[in-house]
């Protein structure tokens, strides 16, 4: 499963959702959930915690590059392009 929000659970940091490590302890219990995907830390950030992927996409406003990116699926894995 991936999971989509717009606040950031994971590594830590001050945009982070209040209630992240809460949050974090539902997903992790759940071994369905691979990706954690969200917004708002306008410079993008990535983590690994029990086996979920935390990535926070950067903001379009903050960035000279383009800011969108495209998700490639596997059996194994998730690309991001």
């Amino acid at each position: 499963a991936m999971l989509f929000s717009h606040f950031p659970l994971f590594p830590e940091n001050p945009h982070n959702l209040w209630n992240a490590p809460a949050v974090m302890a539902v997903i992790e219990r759940h071994r369905s959930t691979k990706v954690w995907l969200d917004g708002h830390n306008h410079d993008g950030n990535y983590g690994e915690h029990a086996g979920v992927h935390y990535l926070n996409l950067k903001a379009m406003l903050d960035t000279p590059e383009t800011a969108y990116a495209r998700l490639d699926f596997f059996a194994d894995r998730v690309v991001v392009r």
